[in-house]
């Protein structure tokens, strides 16, 4: 986790601000699995373990596979963690679209920041 850079507040949006609260369904998935390379099998590619989310399984009512595969990772474990992470990240569903003051130019990529705007009933929300 990053701390926000910078706090965006209702006198720093221009124009319209469009909130997308849910994907649909054909972008969700609640199962990772994919390939990666190693040594221990000559660099060949080679299936890493599925990373499942009994949670989003239980939530979606059954099994949505995505194929993630990582040709750059060579170990197992580090496959893992990183299917992990695209798993979680799929199932925050919220996206922000805005335009925003010149303040905005300080924001990169990847960049969290605090967003407060009382129609949205945000209060220092955090996104990325």
């Amino acid at each position: 986790y990053v701390s926000p850079s910078i706090s965006l507040s209702e006198d720093d949006f221009y124009g319209e601000i469009k909130l997308v609260a849910k994907q649909s369904r054909k972008d969700m998935f609640n199962t990772v699995k994919g390939l990666f390379t190693s040594d221990e099998s000559n660099w060949q590619p080679t299936d890493y373990p599925m990373v499942t989310s009994s949670t989003f399984v239980d939530a979606d009512g059954e099994s949505i596979f995505a194929d993630i595969d990582l040709p750059f990772t060579k170990s197992s474990t580090m496959a893992q963690r990183l299917g992990k992470i695209v798993l979680f990240k799929n199932r925050q569903q919220m996206q922000l679209s805005c335009r925003v003051s010149m303040k905005g130019f300080t924001l990169q990529v990847g960049d969290t920041v605090n967003i407060s705007n009382t129609r949205l009933g945000f209060d220092n929300k955090v996104l990325r």
